[in-house]
Formats: C-alpha cells, sequence, structure tokens
C-alpha cells in the first residue's frame, strides 16, 4: 500500500469553488455580528444628545441585524454540512478505489473491521474538520480583527493593553 497519501491542502484545493463561498458567508455571519455593538453604541450616543430615543426604531434595528445574522449562519451551516459530506463522498470512493486495486495478498491479511474502522474514523475525521475546524479558524479571526478594530476606535490606550494580553492568551 502507498506510505505518502496525498497531503489535506492538496485535497481541499479540488473542494475551492465550496470552500470559497462558505468561508464569505462565515465571515458575512460573523462580520454582522460585530455591527451589534457598534449600533447599541450609536443609540445610546444619540440618546445622551438629544434626551430620546425610539425604542420601536431600536427594536427594529436589533431584530433586522439578529435576523440577518440568523440567515446567514443557518447558510453558513448548510454549506459546511453540504461541503464536508461532498467531500467524504468522494474521500470514500477513492478510498474504495484504492483498496480494490491491492492486492488480494494484502485484503486477504487484514481484517474488513481494520479497514472499515479506519475508513470510517478517518473519513469522519476530515469531515468534522471541514464542517467545524476550517469555519471556526475563519470566524475567530474575522471576530480578533473585527474586536480588535472596534477597541482601537474607542480607547487607542486601553485596546494596545487588551490587545497585548493576545500573546499570553495564545501560549
Amino acid at each position: 500500500m502507498n506510505q505518502n497519501p496525498p497531503k489535506l491542502p492538496g485535497f481541499l484545493r479540488n473542494y475551492l469553488r465550496l470552500l470559497v463561498p462558505l468561508v464569505i458567508v462565515a465571515t458575512l455571519a460573523n462580520g454582522i455580528g460585530l455591527v451589534i455593538p457598534s449600533a447599541i453604541a450609536k443609540k445610546i450616543d444619540q440618546y445622551q444628545i438629544t434626551g430620546s430615543y425610539s425604542f420601536s426604531t431600536i427594536l427594529l434595528e436589533l431584530i433586522g441585524i439578529t435576523v440577518l445574522v440568523a440567515i446567514f449562519t443557518l447558510l453558513q451551516s448548510a454549506l459546511a454540512t453540504y461541503t464536508s459530506e461532498k467531500m467524504a463522498y468522494d474521500l470514500r470512493n477513492q478510498l474504495a478505489k484504492k483498496i480494490a486495486q491491492q492486492s488480494f495478498h494484502y485484503v486477504s491479511t487484514t481484517t474488513v473491521a481494520k479497514l472499515l474502522t479506519v475508513i470510517t474514523s478517518d473519513v469522519d475525521s476530515i469531515k468534522g474538520l471541514i464542517a467545524q475546524g476550517i469555519v471556526a479558524i475563519f470566524s475567530a479571526l474575522l471576530i480578533l480583527i473585527g474586536s480588535s478594530i472596534a477597541l482601537l476606535s474607542i480607547n487607542v490606550t486601553l485596546a494596545l493593553i487588551t490587545l497585548s494580553i493576545i500573546p499570553i492568551i495564545a501560549l
């Protein structure tokens, strides 16, 4: 059996047309979520200046933002599931072809349970990586960058003190 399996980045390259929209939708879902604190801050500032507020306007804006976040999160979940299932299906087919090409001796000496366990666990791990891992990485990066920008726009000194802790947390 080939001891040099294909690398994951090369495998993922075949699915860029599915992964790019997934990352875009995840970015939109998280990016819109970062608007909520800013919208609340603007309404508080407006109240401090004018002394009045419109509860219905505030409520409608927050509901609108929340609905947009929910739509993009649902779309993100659907895209992540479709992408991971498509990749798992293709990977299982590739593995089945590879096993079918093996010598009779290899297939007869390797137990079916061992083959099924390896195939199932590896494919499920890759499926989980795609469905959750890639989206989580981009979401976390976007939230970190967006929150950092928000902090810097509010108070540079406080933001720099807060952001200086990130390398310590990363360890």
